[in-house]
């Protein structure tokens, strides 16, 4: 969070927030598409939550601002774009956080999280409904009360000096490009996708190992060659005389079944010759197999 904290604090001082704010008040000319920019920005930025809120939150609050959108509505928009939008991408914080909580043999954990992303009812469903609320310029509650406000020059309707304050940008550079925001923002998705997919790969290769009918051999002290004795070569055995069963060697003639005595001897090595092409086994040859 300190690190997420100090890029945005970073894009702003670069005048990149202040630059796409010049920006946006040439393209969007109403409240609605000022709202649903806000949608779209915290859509794109689905690496994480709370990279989102801080992100969405520096770049849009000058152009809401412009359209006299209250704090509270911009608020509620960023809130309920961040989490939703991050809990169903499948490269974000939440898949990689997900995935490694789930520690069952039957289904990987980031498989888990892609066939749980349909039934995720409150992630679609709260973004279909601020989509809809922002396009029927529907609002009711203390919402109303805050928008109304906010038509009149009160964009807080609560004591706004204190809140002007957190929120100038007068020491941001004036000479700010929208470059100055886009390089940080797409350097940290490409940083976090090469991340999350670095750590769905790792636990992929786990889940194959947990799963592999070569556990025990995998997970052993390896290789194994002439002379290694214990569990281990029982088990290699035992999957040597699985695979020799299935090999014909004409005239339906199948090759002796190994004694499963846990010693890698010369017909252990033969066996390894037919089957794998190597008397020398290593995970990545019964992986390849």
């Amino acid at each position: 969070l300190v690190i997420l904290g100090a890029m945005v604090s970073m894009m702003n001082k670069a005048g990149g927030s202040a630059a796409f704010g010049r920006w946006a008040a040439t393209h969007i000319h109403s409240r609605v598409g000022a709202q649903l920019a806000t949608i779209l920005l915290g859509c794109l930025i689905f690496i994480d939550d709370y990279f989102n809120c801080l992100t969405v939150g520096s770049v849009m609050l000058p152009v809401t601002d412009a359209h006299k959108i209250s704090r509270a509505k911009l608020a509620y928009l960023i809130d309920a774009t961040a989490a939703p939008i991050c809990i169903i991408a499948p490269v974000s914080s939440w898949a990689a956080a997900v995935a490694g909580f789930v520690a069952e043999e039957e289904v990987s954990g980031f498989q888990l999280f892609l066939n749980a992303i349909p039934y995720n009812f409150y992630a679609i469903l709260t973004i279909v409904m601020m989509v809809a609320i922002t396009i029927m310029k529907f609002d009711y509650g203390k919402m109303r009360v805050h928008e109304a406000n906010a038509l009149n020059g009160d964009l807080f309707t609560s004591d706004s000096e204190s809140f002007k304050e957190s929120t100038d940008n007068s020491n941001a550079n004036p000479k700010g490009k929208v470059i100055d925001l886009i390089v940080p923002v797409v350097a940290l998705i490409i940083a976090c996708v090469i991340a999350v997919a670095f750590i769905a790969f790792l636990l992929w290769k786990s889940y194959k190992v947990r799963t592999s009918p070569y556990r025990e051999v995998i997970l052993s002290d390896y290789p194994l060659q002439k002379g290694s004795k214990g569990d281990s070569v029982i088990a290699l055995q035992r999957q040597l005389n699985i695979e020799l069963s299935k090999i014909d060697l004409g005239d339906g003639v199948r090759p002796s079944q190994l004694d499963v005595d846990g010693i890698f001897g010369e017909k252990t090595k033969k066996a390894c010759l037919l089957v794998y092409g190597t008397d020398v086994i290593t995970p990545a040859v019964l992986e390849n197999d």
